[in-house]
């Protein structure tokens, strides 16, 4: 069934880039066991909290082997990156996306594993909201996008060999700037405006023009904002095509 597998994912998406603080990242970046044991078991409190419209004892079952292989793939990132850091820092985007490739292929796999039983109550409002499966898919989309897309652009620019980073004197401000960039864009090619994308690119460049005369900056803020449209605009694609 689509519900249950929108519903994991989103509590993957939730509980990863939402409710997982940087002190979180970086603990579990210096091999913390505890870090990465906590942050898996809000995946799996999520993941029984978001199943809760069916019933039986298989969406607990299903739960705790999210949070088992979730406990996994993480500590599988980790030793990878720790490995590669030694020669490369420049892997890590390409070990976030991988990463959460696995993630969601896992979910994909144990979803078709468990045939879970809706709830009557839930299964009459399930039918009740004949495109529930479609929210579910925008909601899933946006957070992977909107706040996946913060994770994934520091990463990027954290790995590049730039002594000019500004954007990190500012972490806060830049983040949510990106995560407004990133809803503003989705939405503007979900409603079929890519041209608007344009004015939001010029009003974010105007912001900072003076200091484009540094070309270290310029080139890390170019790197910075092309991935994050390009993410926007991947999500956007996703979501036409699950619409149509």
């Amino acid at each position: 069934m689509q519900i249950s597998l929108y519903l994991l994912l989103l509590a993957h998406a939730i509980a990863d880039f939402v409710f997982q603080k940087d002190t979180t990242v970086q603990r579990k970046n210096g091999g913390q066991f505890r870090s990465h044991l906590h942050h898996a078991f809000v995946v799996f409190v999520l993941s029984y909290l978001f199943l809760i419209p069916f019933e039986g004892l298989d969406p607990l079952y299903l739960a705790g082997l999210v949070f088992l292989i979730h406990l996994f793939l993480d500590y599988l990132k980790y030793f990878v990156d720790l490995i590669l850091r030694k020669d490369k820092e420049g892997f890590r985007p390409i070990t976030f996306l991988f990463d959460q490739v696995l993630h969601i292929i896992s979910l994909i796999v144990l979803n078709e594993m468990f045939a879970l039983t809706t709830r009557p109550f839930f299964d009459n409002l399930f039918r009740e909201l004949g495109s529930l499966e479609h929210y579910l898919a925008t909601a899933v989309v946006y957070t992977f996008v909107v706040f996946g897309g913060a994770f994934f652009v520091r990463v990027l620019l954290d790995s590049l060999p730039s002594t000019e980073k500004q954007e990190m004197e500012n972490s806060n401000k830049g983040r949510l700037i990106g995560i407004l960039e990133r809803a503003t864009v989705l939405t503007l090619w979900l409603t079929a405006s890519p041209t608007s994308i344009a004015l939001v690119l010029t009003a974010k460049s105007i912001a900072r023009f003076k200091e484009f005369e540094n070309r270290d900056f310029a080139e890390y803020y170019l790197i910075g904002t092309l991935a994050s449209v390009l993410f926007a605009i991947t999500g956007g694609i996703i979501l036409n095509g699950i619409y149509h």
